[in-house]
């Protein structure tokens, strides 16, 4: 094994993470390593995992020298949980990794495995997301049509986002060249939990995207909406829920109500969980509300306005 420094580049270089997680990573474990510097009143460029601790005898030679342990593992958590759990998290993740792979590649024992430090006991409650019904949907999307500067786009954009349960990113990173117009279906090539994904659309919104891309003279390499950004989105959502009177909910949201509505409609959990691409059914349960019985069986007269509003202002892309 190499000077604690050198190891740590070697872990970056070897991992498959996202950047954003390695540099992430990358910042934990020298602040880590910082700490032991303080404690082992070592320099950090000369720190070595199987030194820490130094056996001298009684005429103040060194006899031997003993490697990491727990203790010191728990003494860094626990001396950092006021950072937040956020910050905790990240770096229990960071020394997890590391020390996997240091056993992996030398052998050397998983102190991580040995700490009393327990990071659920640190786990903020979750408060489950406040998000749009049926009803309040229906709200947003007529405020949309009678305030939008460019309702063709704003309404293909949340249509999207809340038929699809697609993240943000996800919509405003489809290119031309990702859509299959004939079967409704949008390719994804990268996705938050590294896999590729087919988004479903609805029926018939493949030649309506067609149409768009066509008055907009959408090249094949073109994104779908290239004019946005994730600033820019967020003000739109925001601008049409308070000209629909609505509280306030995020962008994220959507993908919640998309997964609620799909369940109180009868979809089995496990169709949920593959067209939200989670990797864990555990993820798809938190996605829905628990009050989902509360639009079963609802009828909204107002629904029917909104429609034939719709089809008014959008009727040359609506005659498919």
């Amino acid at each position: 094994m190499e000077l604690y420094c050198k190891e740590i580049e070697n872990f970056i270089i070897s991992t498959n993470y996202k950047d954003n997680t390695k540099k992430r990573y990358k910042e934990k474990l020298v602040h880590f390593g910082e700490f032991l510097s303080e404690v082992t009143e070592q320099n950090y460029a000369d720190l070595h995992l199987e030194k820490i601790y130094e056996l001298i005898d009684i005429n103040g030679k060194t006899v031997r020298y003993l490697p990491l342990n727990a203790v010191l593992i728990d003494q860094f958590l626990f001396s950092r949980t006021t950072l937040g759990y956020s910050w905790i998290s990240v770096c229990h993740a960071a020394l997890k990794s590391f020390f996997k792979y240091l056993l992996r590649n030398y052998n050397f024992n998983n102190v991580m495995l040995e700490t009393e430090f327990k990071l659920k006991l640190y786990t903020p409650l979750r408060v489950p997301p406040r998000i749009l019904n049926r009803h309040e949907i229906i709200r947003f999307l007529r405020s949309i049509v009678k305030h939008s500067k460019n309702i063709k786009r704003d309404l293909l954009l949340f249509i999207l986002l809340l038929s699809t349960g697609a993240r943000k990113n996800e919509i405003l990173n489809i290119t031309v060249d990702k859509i299959d117009f004939a079967n409704d279906l949008v390719f994804l090539q990268e996705t938050k939990n590294n896999r590729s994904h087919y988004l479903i659309l609805r029926d018939g919104i493949g030649k309506f995207i067609q149409k768009y891309c066509v008055e907009n003279q959408l090249s094949q390499s073109d994104k779908l909406f290239y004019d946005l950004t994730y600033n820019s989105v967020n003000d739109l959502l925001n601008s049409y829920l308070t000209f629909a009177n609505l509280p306030n909910v995020n962008v994220h949201s959507t993908r919640h109500s998309f997964a609620t509505i799909m369940f109180e409609s009868g979809s089995l959990i496990t169709t949920i969980q593959q067209l939200l691409n989670h990797i864990a059914l555990s993820s798809t349960r938190s996605y829905i509300e628990p009050n989902y019985i509360r639009n079963l069986n609802i009828h909204v007269p107002e629904n029917e306005e909104v429609y034939k509003a719709i089809n008014l202002r959008c009727k040359p892309y609506l005659q498919l």
